[in-house]
């Protein structure tokens, strides 16, 4: 813990470990295969020359919390939509994608237990100017979208309260080379909505292990094993990240116009299938 690897260890292009740095200097491990689970800015992808290929538009979004109040008339804005959506496909009024969106800017609400969870989708490149407008046009912004929030934003005082993320999806065209393999956001960039990232990474380790294990044990580990992992986990992870594409331009569509879209019918009816309504949540919890 607490090590910065700085360096490949390189043998006849077959990878034999890593070097790295700690307080007293610097040490190596040698290892007959060396697993990149370092995250979307992978230091081990970014030595092995490894370059990721974008699969969509960047999002960027402003994530923060506000406490629940004791007398709080709030409902979640979220659970508003799904309990609407039961009667989505007769309803001439048609149900948004997001509850809170004026020109600029998406704010879906999140009922936590002990708080609400917001998350502000702006414009790309809009952050410098939403931070240089200040704290107080920010609440005021929200606020005019939902009143109901106002007594909540006394709460946020500071931009040390508030999380700046940028939303990308990308894939490695190979996650591997001899002696190294790629897994979770080291080899394919996944949206954090739904915590896609954190399962995607943990089913590439299951099936990492499941076909590494044997070979490892005997020593007889070949590049074909690497190429195998990447086979059982690239179509899942094409199919996700293309959801994820599809995702991000409706909200980009969404910020530019200013406007929640309705749902075609043939969407809402959808929706109201029993076997819709199984395969959705299980395709958001577990994937494909």
């Amino acid at each position: 813990m607490g090590a910065a690897v700085r360096q490949l260890i390189e043998e006849d292009v077959v990878v034999r470990g890593v070097r790295y740095r700690v307080d007293d200097g610097w040490h190596k491990v040698r290892a007959a295969l060396t697993v990149g689970a370092n995250g979307r800015f992978s230091r081990l992808r970014h030595l092995a020359g490894i370059k990721p290929i974008p699969t969509s538009q960047t999002l960027e979004l402003l994530q923060f919390r506000l406490p629940l109040l004791p007398d709080d008339p709030v409902e979640s804005k979220l659970n508003q939509l799904v309990e609407s959506k039961k009667d989505a496909a007769s309803s001439d009024a048609g149900s948004p994608v997001f509850p809170m969106a004026g020109p600029g800017r998406i704010v879906p609400t999140f009922k936590r237990p002990d708080h609400w969870q917001l998350w502000y989708f702006f414009l790309p490149g809009e952050y410098k100017n939403l931070r240089e407008a200040g704290i107080e046009t920010l609440r005021n912004s929200i606020v005019e979208l939902e009143p109901a929030f106002e007594k909540h934003f006394k709460h946020l005082k500071d931009w040390e309260q508030i999380t700046m993320l940028s939303v990308a999806s990308s894939r490695c065209r190979r996650w591997y080379k001899p002696g190294l393999l790629l897994i979770g956001d080291a080899a394919h960039t996944m949206t954090p909505v739904a915590g896609a990232g954190i399962k995607y990474a943990i089913e590439d380790a299951v099936v990492a292990s499941n076909i590494l294990a044997v070979p490892l044990k005997s020593g007889t580990l070949e590049l074909h094993h690497l190429a195998e992992v990447q086979r059982q986990r690239k179509w899942p992870t094409r199919l996700i990240q293309a959801f994820s594409a599809f995702a991000v331009r409706q909200i980009l569509r969404i910020l530019r116009s200013g406007r929640a879209p309705r749902l075609p019918l043939l969407a809402r009816l959808l929706m109201r299938t029993p076997v819709f309504k199984y395969l959705l949540p299980r395709i958001a919890l577990i994937g494909f």
